[in-house]
């Protein structure tokens, strides 16, 4: 088994303990955990075919978004996607 070492922001290392614990897990397999789920969350193609299943894509992609439920002003994105073109490198 391969070890990693993580550079965390203050207070990450205390919060991911707290969870971890309280899911009665050690950090390494609450971390482990945590990345499986977000590789599944991203590869896993989904049907959407009731309501209720669009509900929940829109409630995820709500809370994956960048602006936290308010978009940016659509001034903002236009000169992003312009430096962006102009540059050849995307700034997101």
């Amino acid at each position: 088994m391969a070890r990693v070492q993580m550079v965390l922001k203050d207070g990450e290392r205390a919060r991911y303990i707290y969870h971890a614990k309280r899911d009665g897990k050690s950090l390494s397999a609450w971390l482990r955990e945590a990345a499986q789920e977000k590789i599944n969350n991203q590869c896993t193609k989904r049907r959407l075919a009731t309501p209720e299943d669009f509900d929940e894509f829109f409630r995820r992609c709500d809370e994956e978004r960048m602006w936290h439920g308010q978009e940016p002003d659509w001034d903002d994105q236009k000169k992003l996607l312009l430096d962006s073109k102009l540059s050849g490198v995307s700034a997101t």
